[in-house]
């Protein structure tokens, strides 16, 4: 792990990161990034439903499950404004602290759980509990990190 001082990871965070895998860094993404973000995921939704109305998926990102839960994979190559959000210099600051100087970026995804009041209540179904990735990789690879970035407040009730 690099010694590297960032201003928005300490080693307070680097410490929980080492004892328990993660560390929360709250609102750090800008309000433009976030309506922005939001902006992009409202656009992305409506395509997916129509192409699921029609039962057609031209773009060849993967399909919703019924339960209120979409996932949409490399989505930057459809919005490439993402991309500031990606390279952003605070993304920088948080992968640098953890991995070290040298970082590769491999690829994104949005998961998106429609909660409570939306549409329909899908409630339980959308939960999507706390995970490290890595864990479900078969093989031997090289340590990678990943970024989770709540766009709306989180709750016990609307998952976690």
């Amino acid at each position: 792990m690099s010694n590297m001082n960032s201003m928005l990871v300490t080693s307070e965070h680097l410490k929980q990161f080492d004892e328990h895998g993660y560390f929360i860094l709250p609102s750090i993404i800008s309000q433009e990034h976030l309506q922005m973000m939001n902006e992009i995921i409202q656009r992305a939704i409506a395509k997916r439903d129509e192409d699921l109305k029609n039962e057609v998926n031209k773009d060849g990102l993967i399909q919703c499950s019924t339960d209120g839960k979409y996932f949409f994979f490399m989505h930057e190559d459809h919005e490439p404004q993402m991309k500031k959000i990606i390279f952003s210099s605070y993304m920088e600051q948080i992968t640098k602290a953890i991995l070290g100087e040298k970082v590769y970026y491999t690829h994104s995804e949005i998961v998106v759980k429609r909660g409570e009041g939306e549409k329909r209540d899908f409630g339980e179904r959308t939960k999507f509990s706390w995970h490290q990735d890595s864990g479900y990789v078969p093989y031997k690879h090289t340590p990678y990190l990943s970024c989770w970035c709540a766009l709306t407040e989180m709750t016990s009730t609307n998952g976690t």
